[in-house]
């Protein structure tokens, strides 16, 4: 028995038999006859050896036969048939590729999605067998940006692996066992009530009352630009809030600094029940351009849109307002400690220190 031409001219088949006897012909790779003839007997002597490994990669295309033959020669031809074995394994492993676009429909943060977009990029197979601490761990550290940031991607990472354990794709969530990176002490620019005045009262229409309800209530831009007409209760000053970071966030609150009230009903009063609160062109980027010409005007210290809330919090709680409560207007978890850690040296420390405090507040928010 000896090798033949393909019907291109180019290159030898030969003839492979499998365990159970049945002929595939397949290619050897190459168009010298001797050769051939060698890779062929070769062939015929992983049969008569039983060496079904070798020869199913061969009969099932997975390696070629000049390929399997040569590795042979030079030793490495287990090592060909362990990588063969790995992307077969992987081949029928769940694509996590697919599944980040399942998860996405789902996921309340759209950042998060392009956070875990870095690791896992859409349109390439990435096999869930990939998705390892060490992986997780050596991506992170070879982000480029600093460690805080590090941190948010960790937390995109580890809410698409909780996803996974819960539909049982995983055994464990492997991010939890990556170290979190070091965080920046936080950033802590807050103003008196007479500086925030200032600072609201020198913001152009509408944005004014965006802020205003921001230092009046805690709330963070993304929830006041979201805001409709119905979300706001003119009697009680109770604005309904649809939050995005944690479920948290989507919550009731007071805006309880009366004078970051003055105005909004009567800017209010008379739209639709539908209506957006603030258009469309008021973007985060155009807004906090405002607020910073807004600061320098007032003489204060340059902050951002999100310092707001460090000078809501300081000040509710300088008057007596209870740290839960405090946390409810932020949109923190009842059980988190961020109050305390950012917060701290302003909380008072005993149940008679809130009674002076509270005895005067409402006349010193007017």
């Amino acid at each position: 028995m000896s090798p033949f031409l393909k019907g291109d001219g180019k290159t030898y088949n030969g003839r492979f038999h499998d365990a159970a006897g049945r002929r595939y012909m397949r290619s050897l790779g190459t168009r010298s006859k001797r050769e051939a003839t060698l890779i062929e007997t070769w062939g015929q002597q992983l049969r008569t050896r039983r060496d079904w490994r070798t020869l199913s990669a061969i009969i099932a295309g997975r390696v070629d036969a000049s390929t399997a033959y040569y590795a042979l020669l030079d030793g490495s031809l287990g090592a060909v048939l362990d990588a063969l074995d790995v992307q077969s394994a992987e081949a029928s492993e769940p694509d996590l590729d697919t599944l980040v676009g399942e998860w996405a429909t789902s996921v309340r943060s759209a950042k998060y999605v392009v956070q875990v977009r870095t690791m896992i990029p859409a349109g390439r197979r990435f096999p869930v067998s990939q998705f390892t601490r060490r992986a997780i761990s050596a991506h992170l550290a070879a982000l480029g940006c600093a460690d805080p940031t590090k941190n948010r991607y960790r937390v995109a990472l580890s809410q698409f692996a909780r996803w996974l354990v819960e539909r049982e794709i995983l055994p464990a969530n492997p991010v939890r066992d990556v170290r979190g990176f070091r965080e920046h002490d936080p950033r802590m620019v807050f103003y008196t009530r007479e500086e925030a005045r200032a600072v609201v009262q020198r913001v152009p229409f509408p944005q004014h009352y965006a802020e205003a309800l921001m230092v009046g209530a805690g709330l963070e831009w993304g929830a006041v630009v979201g805001l409709h007409r119905r979300d706001v209760d003119l009697e009680t000053r109770e604005v309904q809030v649809r939050g995005t970071k944690t479920r948290w966030r989507t919550r009731t609150v007071r805006v309880t600094e009366a004078w970051a009230w003055l105005g909004i009903p009567e800017y209010l009063r008379f739209l639709p029940p539908d209506a957006p609160i603030f258009p469309p062109t008021m973007t985060h980027r155009r807004a906090l351009a405002a607020h910073k010409a807004a600061c320098e005007a007032a003489g204060v210290t340059i902050s951002t849109l999100h310092d707001w809330r460090h000078t809501y919090a300081i000040q509710a709680l300088r008057d007596g307002l209870p740290p839960q409560t405090v946390k409810r207007q932020l949109g923190h978890s009842p059980n988190s400690t961020m109050l305390e850690r950012v917060y701290g040296a302003w909380l008072p420390k005993t149940d008679e220190d809130y009674r002076p405090r509270i005895a005067g507040a409402m006349e010193r928010r007017v």
